[in-house]
Parts: structure tokens; sequence; C-alpha cells
């Protein structure tokens, strides 16, 4: 239940049931007046590499949900396009669509994994026992909370963006004579 709730947003109105604040961070009175402040200070009191600390656990769930996303849609879109189940018009949305409910699937765990490395500062050695620790305490299921949310925002985004994408890229490319869009094209839808 803590971990829910701290999120920096009621995090100052909730003590962890061992009666801790859920994060030392908050605690600390250094306020920052903006963003090259921040940075500033962040390099003055922590060094430099703090700036990259989070860079490893997020390409530990960007890399294969990245990976993932595109194919899926790549081949979805190519199935629906080909038989009559969507209109070509719409083959891009319902891709989008599913590709990214999957991805949402596959991926929640390992977004657990990050928001754990991230938040609670776990090492790379206890994951692991953090990991089974949340499965003991909730079982399978908890590796996958969070999902509902996450797809309810990222499913209808996606559904959205590739349909204007493809939209866009189809009517710029109609402006040219030649069949396969380009760079630039792709790059302005």
């Amino acid at each position: 239940k803590c971990l829910l709730y701290c999120n920096g947003v009621l995090e100052p109105l909730y003590l962890c049931p061992n009666g801790a604040r859920c994060a030392t961070w908050f605690q600390d009175p250094t306020r920052f007046t903006g963003t090259v402040d921040a940075f500033v200070k962040i390099v003055r009191h922590e060094g430099t590499r703090t700036l990259w600390s989070g860079l490893p656990a997020t390409l530990v769930m960007t890399v294969p949900a990245t990976a993932i996303y595109f194919t899926v849609y790549d081949q979805l879109k190519t199935f629906l396009c080909g038989r009559a189940l969507t209109s070509d018009l719409y083959a891009p949305m319902v891709a989008g669509a599913l590709a990214r409910l999957g991805t949402v699937t596959v991926i929640s765990p390992l977004e657990l994994v990050r928001t754990k490395l991230q938040a609670q500062h776990v090492s790379y050695r206890e994951l692991g026992s953090c990991v089974r620790a949340a499965m003991a305490q909730g079982g399978w299921r908890s590796l996958w909370l969070g999902w509902g949310p996450t797809a309810l925002r990222d499913v209808p985004f996606s559904a959205l963006y590739w349909f204007n994408y493809e939209l866009v890229k189809n009517w710029l490319s109609g402006l040219r004579p030649k069949d396969q869009p380009s760079v630039g094209i792709s790059f302005v839808a």
C-alpha cells in the first residue's frame, strides 16, 4: 500500500506502516528555482553520473517494448490491409491499438521492475528478492499492477496516433508522383 501512495502527490500526507516517510528525498529542504538551477545543484551535490542514474532501468523496459510494439504494429497492419476484416483506412487504428495492448501486457512486469529500481533505489542484486517479495505478497498478478491505467492511457493514444500518422502520410505521399513515401514525408507526418 505504501508504494501506491509514494508518488510525490500524496506522499507528504502519508506515512508508511512503519511510521517513516515514504522517501527521504522529500525531506531534503533543497528547492529548485528552475531547470538550470536543478541541473547545476544536482551535478554539484550528487555528481554528473546521477543525471543518467535511471537510464539502465529505463532501457531494460523501453528497448524490448519498442521492438515488440513496432514489429507487432507492422505485422498487424499488413495482415489487416490484406484482409476484408477492416478497411485500409482503419487498419492502422486497429493495428496500433492491438499492438499497444499486447506491448503493455508483456512489458508491465518490466515497468514494475523499473519503477522499483528508480523509486526505491533497489540495486540490481536486490531486485530478484524484491520481485519475489511482491509475488509472495500479491501473487503473479502483482507483477501487472498498473496494467489497467497504463492500457487506458496508451491504447487510445496509439489508435489515434497511427490513424492520423498514416492518414497524413498518405495525403502527403499523394502530392508526390512516387509510390513510396520519402523519409521527409514520414518525418513530417
